[in-house]
Parts: structure tokens; C-alpha cells; sequence
């Protein structure tokens, strides 16, 4: 970063964009266009230390199709504007979810028992 002037010691601990990164949207959907780029490595990082990850409402249909194709399928819903586990909770079908999802924008993955 031309911009910034080092110094001796110096850190810097603010770099453009990065804030983004931590928006629960925004990395959802990194995260799905990462694994279809298909990198055998990233996925399989991904399928050992990431959950089954989608953003409602925008991966609605895919939400649908995925809880449809399992038994018995629990999510945990984590809305975008939430923090400290505000607004979070856990459905089963997808009725259950599009009925308690109010929220504009919200993180849903596959429920993990015991990480």
C-alpha cells in the first residue's frame, strides 16, 4: 500500500476490503464460488473443516433441493446483522425455515452436533 507509510515496527491492521470478510453473507458466498472452481485442495479443506454452507434467500432453491435429498436434515440459520448468537436458530424442513426467516439476508448450514 503505497499510501501508507511504514515505519520501523509498524503493523498494519486495516487493510482495504477485508471488513467484508467478515460479513456471514459475504463469506457464504465466497465460500460457494470457491468450490466450484473445483480446486480438489480447497474442497477438500472445505469438506473437513467447513460446514455445507448457503445464503438465504439467494440460494433458496438449492436450499430446498439440498434439504430435500437428506432424511433428516438440521440447519442452523445465523442472520446477517445478528452478533452473539441473536436471531440464530435451528430448522429441520425447509417449510420451518422460509416461515422463521424474516431476516434479509441470512447464513444456513448444515448443523453440526459435536465440531
Amino acid at each position: 500500500f503505497p499510501e501508507v507509510k511504514k515505519h520501523e515496527g509498524a503493523v498494519i491492521s486495516r487493510y482495504p476490503g477485508l471488513g467484508d470478510l467478515c460479513e456471514k453473507t459475504v463469506q457464504g458466498h465466497y465460500f460457494t464460488r470457491l468450490r466450484a472452481l473445483q480446486n480438489e485442495e480447497f474442497n477438500t479443506f472445505c469438506d473437513t473443516h467447513v460446514p455445507t454452507t448457503f445464503v438465504y434467500p439467494s440460494d433458496m432453491d438449492a436450499i430446498e433441493q439440498w434439504m430435500g435429498q437428506k432424511k433428516v436434515t438440521t440447519v442452523i440459520v445465523k442472520p446477517e446483522q445478528g452478533s452473539q448468537g441473536d436471531g440464530i436458530f435451528i430448522a429441520q424442513k425447509f417449510r420451518d425455515l422460509s416461515l422463521r426467516c424474516t431476516h434479509k439476508e441470512a447464513v444456513v448450514q448444515k448443523y453440526i452436533t459435536k465440531p
